[in-house]
């Protein structure tokens, strides 16, 4: 059945002018904004060097350009459309009035599309296939505009109160703190700075009339400097106009929500407005570093800032903490992003020249373009990475004087991941003590680099990077788990899970072991010689599962051996782990049968205790 049999739409819709612009307008900007997305992805490579200030203005430059372009689009089609639509006498037949307005609208100059004059109307693939869709597509675009505009009004309700609620004045030396700041950077009035207890890190809200809100943990955990440093970072946003340039993109990015590219566009402009952000707060205190650990600080009280809101911590943090330290380059757009964009460009124009000419084009641009993408993706599973921030500590103990305390932190796709490990410093290649540090933490599954300064406490941070072993990950695909990915990779180096761990099992009786069961087995120490040595008291064979609880709970070779030795062999392992839990101890039996307890069953020796029954209470 065909579209036009089941549609609830009017059949004069069907003919309307204004549908089909609209439509056309929305399927023309899909290759004018891939695009515009590969000059922009190119344009940000070649100049990652350069001043961030001219790449902001790169980057916002191509995001008006996306808005611009359906305007001009739907100008040309609406004045090719009457050029091709004569006037008809009111006595013609109404089909005879829309006959030309029925077929597919032509092609914008600026497209650069071939005329399919040479085919007629009925037999393009878009009057036989697309016409009777273009009511749906314009229909379900305004719903997600509609859709869109609500959370965006919501989202500017929210921050609208966040000003009124909840607030009240700093005192006079932080306020006098920010005017003098904002006279150095050119504001001509006062920006009102509020506590809030509705923020979590400094924001800046409203556009005519624009406040800074300052938590109270900010002003209680961030030295004077720091607090300096992010006051002048809010009062750039403001000096800059930031404020209306994002209501700008959330405009944009609620028209033309359905296009990657503009997503994409509008996050680098939002990422380089923080570098600018950052410089002028630089240039103004003369202190990369007392920014960059602000910035670390405010990560630890953050949370996911409202759109209309501009906060200090906005941006991928770490990759400014890197360009503020010096350890990282600028703003770079990935060695694939041109060529993707430039991939989705030619599909998109394909789909159009498909619809419009003839059939075959959108499946031979995509088929060109297929090889090299899945080529970049391949290649792209070795180089990733993992990257993060770190924080050290040594231990004061007498006998842990050799070793450090690391926490790694990083954010991914799944979410943010926090681990922490003591490691012997042999393991740290190139610690150092005190003062900036950089050294490598070299396992079987990739070496982490961590780069960053320890104080004369011990107390370092920084930040950390992993690049996986290529030969571990193909001997891992080798034994059968496929191409890891970085963040598995990472978890293998840090628990230090290899092929030999793999293959020891293997000779155990374990095949097939899941990845994230070899994790679990090393983060709790459930190695094959644990294993073993559980099998050699008398525990052959159990599931790994029931290994790694033993492996928590404490059961070890020495325990089953002094529960054998007292009258108590071949009890289930679950029996273990319960006598365990509760405290059945070697010692708590041997008392027992010292008082003339000598027949008590494990199930007996768990009740007595779950009801705390013990030696003394016996004697008493």
């Amino acid at each position: 059945m065909s579209m036009l049999a089941w549609t609830p739409f009017d059949a004069s819709l069907l003919q309307s002018d204004a549908v089909r612009v609209v439509a056309w307008t929305l399927l023309h900007f899909l290759w004018q904004g891939a695009l515009v997305g590969g000059v922009l992805a190119a344009a940000l490579t070649l100049l990652h060097r350069q001043d961030a200030r001219l790449r902001y203005a790169i980057s916002l430059g191509a995001l008006l350009t996306m808005a611009v372009l359906p305007i001009t689009t739907a100008m040309t089609l609406v004045s090719q459309t009457e050029l091709a639509s004569p006037a008809t006498p009111s006595s013609s037949p109404p089909m005879q009035a829309t006959a030309s307005a029925s077929a597919p609208l032509p092609a914008p100059a600026d497209a650069a599309l071939p005329a399919a004059s040479n085919l007629s109307t009925g037999e393009t693939l878009a009057t036989r296939w697309l016409e009777p869709a273009l009511p749906w597509l314009v229909l379900l675009w305004l719903a997600g505009v509609a859709a869109l505009a609500v959370m965006q009004y919501g989202g500017w309700q929210r921050v609208s109160r966040l000003r009124t609620r909840g607030v009240r004045s700093v005192e006079d030396e932080l306020q006098q703190l920010c005017d003098s700041l904002g006279q150095r950077l050119g504001i001509q009035r006062s920006v009102p700075l509020l506590e809030s207890a509705r923020v979590a890190v400094p924001t800046v809200v409203g556009l005519l009339r624009p406040v800074i809100l300052v938590p109270v943990s900010a002003l209680s955990g961030l030295t004077p400097q720091q607090l300096t440093s992010i006051l002048a970072h809010e009062l750039a946003h403001v000096r800059r106009y930031d404020p209306w340039v994002n209501a700008l993109q959330v405009a944009i990015e609620t028209v033309l929500f359905y296009h990657p590219a503009v997503w994409w566009a509008s996050r680098q402009v939002r990422t380089l407005r923080e570098h600018c952000c950052d410089d002028l707060a630089v240039e103004l205190c003369g202190d990369r570093m007392t920014l960059a650990r602000a910035l670390a600080e405010l990560e630890e009280m953050r949370f996911a800032t409202p759109v209309f809101a501009l906060g200090a911590t906005g941006g991928p943090l770490l990759q400014r903490i890197r360009r503020l330290v010096g350890d990282g380059e600028e703003l770079r757009s990935p060695s694939w992003l041109p060529g993707s964009m430039a991939s989705a460009a030619l599909v998109a124009i394909g789909l159009v020249l498909a619809f419009s000419s003839e059939p075959g084009i959108a499946q031979v641009a995509d088929e060109e373009a297929r090889p090299d993408r899945a080529e970049r993706e391949g290649s792209a599973t070795h180089t990733a990475s993992v990257s993060g921030r770190w924080l050290s500590e040594i231990p004061q103990g007498e006998s842990e004087r050799d070793s450090v305390w690391i926490q790694m932190r990083s954010r991914d796709s799944n979410g943010r991941s926090s681990t922490s490990m003591t490691f012997s410093r042999s393991e740290l290649i190139g610690w150092s003590a005190v003062g900036d540090v950089r050294f490598e933490l070299r396992r079987p599954a990739g070496t982490i680099t961590f780069a960053g300064d320890v104080d004369d406490r011990g107390i370092g941070s920084g930040t950390f990077e992993f690049r996986p072993n290529r030969e571990f990950l193909r001997e891992m695909d080798r034994l059968g788990y496929g191409e890891l990915s970085p963040r598995k990779s990472f978890e293998c180096a840090l628990f230090e899970v290899d092929p030999g761990m793999v293959q020891e099992l293997s000779a155990l009786g374990y095949d097939d072991v899941a990845l994230s069961r070899l994790i679990e087995l090393a983060i709790h120490g459930a190695r094959p010689d644990f294993i073993r040595a559980i099998a050699s008291a008398g525990y052959p064979g159990l599931p790994l599962k029931r290994l790694v609880e033993m492996r928590i709970h404490g059961i070890t070779p020495e325990f089953i051996e002094r529960l054998v030795a007292l009258g108590y062999d071949e009890l289930p392992a679950q029996r273990l782990v319960e006598m365990r839990i509760h405290g059945v101890s070697p010692n708590f039996i041997e008392q027992l049968q010292a008082l003339g307890y000598d027949d008590l069953s494990a199930t007996r020796l768990v009740e007595m205790r779950i009801h705390g029954v013990d030696p003394d209470s016996v004697r008493g």
